[in-house]
């Protein structure tokens, strides 16, 4: 919800597929949230704030509802775009639009709480989304000013990107990726 400044929630009922209003929502977050993501195992929500230069933490209650992760949000630097947790559940990415880097970030398993997990990795011209393998092994990056995408490896100790080779051309300006759950197709819209 950019323009309101917030993340709602919502229950789904299994049947019918109909959602409604979880307790509380919608959540106070950073100015102008774009961009939304899960742990895998399904205990904290991440929402990239681009107005104010930060991520909002949430853990889930066993409701469903959100509450801040301590010490949210957290700085992320200029312009984040997108934000996505690895697979595993112990690396947050986040790249920054107007700084063409992707920057990582360690997981605190028990609260949360987003560190600082070595240096920003270089992108193409105004990254826009990031997503990771299945497998955890890469990561992907639209950039949409290049018309390219951007490959990297994961470090699974430290969570370290490194450029998988030259950023590869694609039509003009890519924005999202998606990879297939075998780990051997990406499609780029």
């Amino acid at each position: 919800n950019q323009a309101a400044e917030n993340v709602s929630g919502y229950r789904i009922e299994l049947t019918s597929g109909r959602i409604s209003k979880l307790s509380g929502s919608p959540y106070r977050s950073g100015r102008y949230p774009v961009s939304i993501s899960m742990s895998s195992d399904g205990r904290f929500v991440y929402a990239a704030n681009q107005g104010s230069a930060s991520v909002s933490a949430y853990f889930i209650n066993p409701d469903g509802s959100l509450r801040p992760v301590i010490g949210s949000p957290f700085n992320v630097g200029a312009y984040p775009d997108a934000v996505t947790v690895t697979p595993n559940g112990h690396f947050a990415y986040v790249t920054s639009e107007d700084g063409n880097i992707i920057t990582p970030y360690k997981i605190d398993s028990a609260t949360g709480a987003l560190s600082k997990a070595g240096n920003a990795a270089a992108t193409g011209a105004h990254p826009i989304s990031i997503t990771v393998s299945p497998n955890g092994h890469f990561a992907f990056v639209s950039n949409y000013n290049d018309d390219s995408v951007s490959v990297y490896r994961i470090d699974q100790r430290s969570g370290t990107l490194t450029a998988a080779g030259s950023a590869v051309k694609v039509d003009m300006h890519p924005i999202y990726i998606t990879v297939s759950k075998d780990n051997r197709f990406i499609y780029v819209a």
